[in-house]
């Protein structure tokens, strides 16, 4: 009988996890082809299309997620250059992530806990966004998750089989983004803190995988390591990011919670708050590796002087989503203990699904806006204005050539003169980087012809404005 009830378990189990990646997979097949947004353009032009030694080589702007410019340029030679070839990895490593977490955190929490958890992360409009994105971050979210699980699991049983998966994990996220040597400086920080705690233990294995990991994580970029850093000392700090102030704040939490409602999103993250004490109660180590993890990356930006973006972040979205799936079920063991007649695991799914909702309503505003609208500009303009003179300008004046290659480029802070302007069309985003004479020109000038909204951070609006 035991056997029996053991094997209906691992059948559901693996009933869910194919579930999930099912549902994972169609949704991040949808709309694939929307426009490549500026980053996505920057990777293609300057990495994919480059040489393979270059790809490993070429670091004069940290766009080069490694790893994934050399899948994406294998996918781009198989099945030839679309938006959904370049996106390929991303769809697939994004597909499993949600599947793979449930069977990781199932482990050590309750059965509902990690489908719900899953589930947030199959939905989220941010989870599908990084799974459709020609970037490294569905590749971070996915193995940085799996290194700090696996460094976790590898100190309490010290097997060599779990140290293996461990070191390959590690090194994939770091490989996928520079930024997961962050998660393997947390591994390292939480490991001297452990062997504080536990002196018994031998250093050397507790340091031994995650010292070889960061060797391995820093290899790979050493070719590239001058160009980088030339990079932190001036391109960096000519981009304006945000810092730690109420709008970094605010978009960091509306991609964690993956709504574009503020509201929504603080009182989600405020269930998060309460499901973090169970996590810490159940699971300290975790809590301490996202935490240390997520402190480093701000701690490098601010002492490096070079902009952060609320994506940098984006591998805490996984644990995010387990805090509020555990803080659901912590409301509801309360409320029953105040109303005992509920039934068991109601408000759970009450709560939940009031959560899907939102999430739904933002991943269907993510299918109709995009990430950016160079694509459908590019349509707009051969349609209406297909001989009229444009000028692709600010940070985006060479990746709006992509779809239309006649532009004029014209970069933000180079003065625009009247000439230029009268008679021709504008096509511009990331206002930031407009010099203060320029706006003053195009508002003279010109008039505002078209908007095209993003899903995302609000500087990938597109604006077209009509001279003439």
């Amino acid at each position: 009988m035991r056997l029996k009830i053991t094997a209906e378990a691992d059948a559901r189990k693996w009933l869910i996890f194919g579930s999930l990646v099912i549902v994972s997979l169609v949704l991040r097949l949808v709309r694939l082809d929307m426009g490549l947004w500026l980053d996505e353009i920057v990777t293609l032009n300057n990495f994919v299309n480059a040489s393979w030694s270059k790809i490993i080589t070429t670091l004069f702007i940290p766009n080069n997620h490694i790893l994934f410019s050399t899948l994406a340029k294998i996918s781009v030679f198989i099945f030839g250059e679309k938006e959904w070839s370049l996106r390929l990895p991303s769809v697939i490593i994004g597909s499993f992530t949600p599947g793979t977490f449930y069977l990781l955190f199932r482990k050590r929490f309750k059965e509902e806990s990690a489908i719900l958890a899953s589930l947030f992360l199959v939905m989220s409009f941010w989870s599908v966004w990084f799974g459709q994105d020609a970037r490294g971050y569905a590749g971070l979210i996915l193995f940085l998750g799996l290194s700090h699980i696996f460094y976790l699991e590898w100190l309490e049983k010290n097997d060599l089989k779990i140290g293996t998966c461990y070191l390959v994990s590690a090194v994939v996220a770091c490989y996928f983004h520079l930024y997961g040597i962050f998660g393997i400086l947390s591994q390292i920080f939480y490991g001297f803190l452990f062997w504080l705690k536990n002196r018994k233990d031998n250093p050397t294995i507790i340091f031994l995988f995650p010292g070889l990991c960061l060797a391995l994580g820093l290899a790979l970029y050493s070719l590239g390591f001058y160009d980088l850093l030339l990079y932190s000392q001036k391109g960096g700090k000519e981009i304006q990011g945000r810092w730690l102030d109420i709008i970094f704040l605010k978009e960091l939490l509306k991609m964690l919670s993956g709504s574009h409602y503020l509201g929504v999103a603080m009182v989600i993250g405020a269930i998060f708050l309460v499901g973090l004490y169970s996590i810490f109660k159940r699971w300290a180590g975790l809590c301490w590796l996202y935490l240390f993890s997520g402190v480093f990356v701000v701690i490098f930006t601010f002492f490096a002087r070079v902009f952060i973006f609320n994506r940098f972040l984006s591998f805490l979205i996984p644990f995010f989503y387990l805090g509020v799936s555990e803080g659901l079920v912590i409301i509801e063991e309360k409320l029953s203990a105040i109303f005992p007649k509920l039934r068991k695991n109601a408000l759970v799914f009450a709560f939940s699904g009031i959560i899907c909702f939102f999430l739904i309503i933002s991943l269907v505003r993510y299918y109709h806006l995009g990430k950016q609208g160079f694509k459908e500009v590019a349509f707009y303009l051969e349609k209406n204005y297909p001989e009229r003179r444009v000028i692709s300008f600010g940070v985006s004046d060479l990746e709006f050539l992509y779809y239309y290659p006649s532009a004029i480029p014209h970069w933000g802070a180079v003065p625009l003169e009247p000439q230029e302007l009268i008679g021709g069309l504008l096509v511009g985003s990331h206002p930031w980087g407009w010099a203060p004479y320029n706006i003053v020109a195009i508002q003279r000038f010109c008039k505002t012809e078209k908007i095209w909204k993003s899903a995302g951070p609000e500087e990938n609006t597109v604006y077209l404005y009509k001279c003439f």
